[in-house]
């Protein structure tokens, strides 16, 4: 009887861990829905000239990205809410210092053509999870990155 229950906890932990890993898009879903958003635009592994869109926040070597999506403001506001999942969660760090870059690099441009939008770029968070990196610009920062 005690192995038994022992077995049983030892598989439930399994599948609570297997529950816990979302496919990207699920992610996405539940990282987009968690705020409220204008209307987004998305780019993402799939898209055309996906390699191209995703050299826009970062100079990642694509051949390390196994998947992304972007999602941005149409209207050029400051939201914007993407993840890149890479093959080797080793580079991680380099991808999070690039999206770091490419903040301040959003926020030297708002500073010129959209100034209240600063603030928004400026409370921006980059965060790594796993083979994951989330770079998070939008109202409600801490509701999207806690469904990261």
């Amino acid at each position: 009887m005690l192995c038994l229950a022992a077995l049983l906890c030892l598989l439930s932990g399994c599948a609570a861990d297997r529950q816990a890993e979302r496919s990207l898009s699920q992610t996405r879903e539940r990282m987009l829905a968690a705020a409220e958003l204008p209307e987004m635009r998305s780019v993402n592994a799939q898209s055309d000239d996906a390699q191209r869109k995703l050299s826009t926040i970062t100079d990642v070597d694509y051949d390390k990205v196994m998947d992304f999506f972007i999602d941005y403001a149409a209207d050029g506001a400051g939201y914007e809410i993407s993840v890149i999942e890479l093959k080797d969660k080793n580079d991680c760090s380099a991808v999070a210092e690039s999206l770091e870059t490419h903040k301040s690099r959003r926020i030297e441009q708002y500073r010129f053509y959209a100034p209240d939008q600063v603030p928004r770029a400026e409370k921006a968070r980059v965060s790594v999870k796993g083979r994951r990196v989330a770079f998070v610009m939008c109202d409600d920062v801490e509701a999207v990155m806690k469904e990261f």
